[in-house]
């Protein structure tokens, strides 16, 4: 899970969750979901899952993208996990 939230800013300006990958993983879980959680404004572009296997068991909503629980239909409408699997 990515989780966006307000963390102030460094030498390099605004701390953001952005421009990352994450593939080739198994995740098992029955309660949450997995994605990314935006609490604060800003950017959170750029952010791919791909390859990866899930087991999700009875979960009707499993992911997550932004404030709202998505279905495995509703997420890869997003173009998250194209190639993934589920078990």
């Amino acid at each position: 899970i990515k989780i966006h939230d307000n963390r102030g800013s460094g030498n390099q300006g605004v701390y953001e969750t952005r421009n990352i990958t994450v593939s080739d993983n198994y995740s098992a879980y029955t309660v949450k979901a997995t994605g990314l959680y935006k609490n604060a404004p800003g950017d959170t572009s750029n952010i791919q899952f791909d390859r990866n296997t899930y087991k999700i068991g009875t979960l009707s909503n499993p992911f997550r993208w932004t404030s709202g629980d998505l279905s495995k239909s509703q997420w890869q409408a997003l173009s998250q996990d194209p190639n993934g699997t589920w078990e």
